[in-house]
């Protein structure tokens, strides 16, 4: 029932969190046998363990062990370690910082300035603290599970992929990201990395004082030019259909100028047929000179032919009425 007690212990009460002289808990499993597990707490004190350990609270946190689960008493045991201490020395930053890791991740977890982000190898958010998310302006569920970089600026992205990737990683390297909330609106954090080889750790805060006034500008300025950057590509394109339609405009004018030239030329025409000599020596009828050289020629009657026209057409619809009126 080893998947059972995983679960149970995955989904205690925390009764035990609240308990002052309570340090912290890990779980584990034996590498040779899945079915073995190791429960590790740390306390200020071995008697404050004992208190707990026969209080109504342990024994209410056990009511979440599976049912039909009982510990066998051959494998059940208590160990109790001591710290190696000497009776003079002042404990370690690091001992006194890992003795207080559940005040530590509360203060995490309710800091509206401090910034948390715990990411496997590839990127992707494994967990974070509230006021990240409401920086997002996200709920958790959309943010944990989703690779840090859909919320980054793309050179920020890129330097925190270079980071991670970095053969030798520091052990904790600051640098400014620039993350995107829901708005796209950017907001910088002055951020301390911790990469590891399953993944890497961010704690960061917004910039102080004069370093976040010139961050945020230098932020307003990279918008402007991207911005300014395509206004420019548009106005370029609108500005090459432009200079296509007037390169046009420009030839239409052109042509019908050499037109209006050719018509104004004083032409040579044959006293007998009327026909003109055109500049490449060659006689044409008049009419098809015009057709050629002229845009501005159209089909019309003159008075007299329209009228002759009219009285064919007259004639025609009598001759045709007879016609039908004879049969």
């Amino acid at each position: 029932m080893e998947a059972e007690v995983k679960k149970a212990f995955f989904n205690r009460p925390h009764l035990v969190d609240t308990v002052p002289s309570f340090l912290g808990m890990e779980t584990f499993t034996d590498a040779g046998d899945a079915t073995i597990f190791y429960l590790v707490t740390r306390w200020t004190d071995a008697e404050s363990f004992r208190l707990w350990h026969g209080s109504a609270d342990h024994r209410l946190s056990h009511k979440f062990i599976p049912k039909g689960l009982k510990l066998d008493p051959q494998f059940t045991k208590v160990t109790i370690l001591d710290r190696l201490a000497e009776p003079d020395r002042m404990p370690e930053f690091e001992e006194a910082v890992t003795d207080s890791l559940p005040v530590i991740a509360r203060y995490l977890n309710q800091s509206v300035e401090i910034h948390f982000i715990a990411a496997s190898r590839e990127g992707i958010i494994l967990t974070c603290n509230t006021v990240l998310t409401e920086h997002l302006q996200k709920r958790t569920n959309e943010v944990v599970g989703r690779k840090i970089n859909k919320f980054l600026m793309e050179t920020s992205a890129a330097l925190l992929r270079q980071k991670v990737e970095s053969p030798e990683p520091g052990p904790g390297e600051s640098l400014l990201l620039n993350f995107v909330d829901a708005d796209f609106h950017p907001f910088t954090l002055e951020c301390n990395l911790v990469a590891r080889p399953d993944g890497f750790v961010i704690i960061g805060a917004p910039p102080s004082g004069k370093q976040q006034a010139l961050q945020e500008e230098l932020i307003m300025l990279n918008n402007q030019l991207s911005v300014l950057m395509r206004e420019n590509e548009r106005q370029s394109k609108a500005l090459k259909k432009t200079h296509v339609e007037l390169e046009k405009t420009y030839e239409d004018l052109r042509q019908s100028h050499w037109h209006l030239k050719k018509i104004q030329e004083v032409l040579p025409m044959c006293l007998m047929c009327h026909k003109v000599k055109t500049a490449d020596g060659q006689w044409d009828s008049l009419i098809k000179y015009f057709n050629d050289n002229s845009d501005f020629l159209s089909h019309s009657y003159c008075d007299e032919c329209g009228a002759k026209e009219m009285e064919q057409l007259r004639k025609y619809k009598r001759v045709k009425a007879e016609r039908e009126a004879s049969k």
